[in-house]
């Protein structure tokens, strides 16, 4: 709401003094223009819109579009801080993703709502939420689940940063955790658990390097079949100049006899 806030205090009496706050309201309406490059998707543009203190309530509301050579992506999401007591915000999502991958064409859609809060304890953020997914997966030849499906999912995600710098890390570390149960009991069609964990590591070596280490782990599980209960949209796609170069993005993953990529169920990757 505030970019700056200040405070002095006024003496009225030896026992007395009145608290005073100065205070300099911030940008109600961000807009932003977003380009970039990337190996796969090449060029890239969009726009973001942001909403600060909506309803004069603290609110806030974020809008994302972007359009590149390969994909066409929306995002919506909308935030109430301190919702229950001083701790809790509260949030809800909707968003539009369609992507020519290397192997198929990747169109979702849907949206959720959640919960997020800081664990003193941990130091970490920790976040719980509800999503409903349509998946549906085109262009594809071979069928390793379904190619079209209805998720609805409670999704937990913890995270712990230590990190000096969100964008170019010199020292510290980060770890995450993603769980997310997928369930017919939920109102989807499938049934599955899908982990997500990552991690990294940097450290000064003297003052021109620096030491960088990553690691990711996903791992799914079904209580049917893979064919029958995890959508090939939620199969690990490895592979991309961020992650193992050389390699298009999802291009570093498993393939039928036929030479079709088909995805992964598991993945392990490290990067040094």
């Amino acid at each position: 709401v505030f970019r700056t806030v200040d405070l002095r205090y006024d003496i009225v009496d030896e026992n007395t003094r009145n608290v005073i706050y100065t205070v300099e309201e911030d940008k109600r309406l961000n807009v932003s223009l977003l380009f970039g490059y990337g190996s796969y998707e090449l060029l890239r543009g969009g726009i973001e819109l942001e909403q600060q203190n909506v309803l004069g309530r603290a609110h806030h509301q974020r809008l994302r579009a972007i359009q590149s050579f390969k994909a066409t992506s929306f995002d919506y999401l909308y935030t109430m801080p301190e919702f229950f007591g001083e701790r809790v915000d509260i949030f809800a999502s909707a968003f539009y993703l369609r992507r020519d991958e290397v192997s198929f064409t990747r169109e979702e859609f849907g949206g959720g709502a959640g919960a997020r809060t800081y664990l003193d304890a941990i130091r970490s953020d920790f976040s719980a939420r509800y999503d409903y997914q349509i998946l549906s997966a085109n262009r594809i030849n071979a069928i390793e689940g379904p190619p079209e499906a209805a998720v609805s999912a409670i999704v937990l995600d913890l995270q712990h940063d230590r990190r000096d710098s969100p964008l170019y890390p010199r020292r510290g570390y980060r770890t995450f955790g993603s769980l997310e149960l997928a369930s017919e009991y939920l109102g989807g069609e499938v049934n599955y658990i899908r982990v997500d964990t990552q991690g990294s590591y940097h450290q000064p070596l003297d003052p021109g390097r620096w030491l960088h280490f990553g690691f990711s782990h996903g791992v799914t599980f079904t209580l049917g079949t893979s064919r029958e209960d995890l959508p090939f949209n939620k199969r690990f796609f490895p592979g991309g100049d961020s992650s193992v170069r050389g390699f298009q993005y999802g291009e570093a993953a498993p393939r039928n006899s036929a030479g079709q990529i088909v995805g992964a169920e598991t993945y392990t990757l490290g990067n040094l």
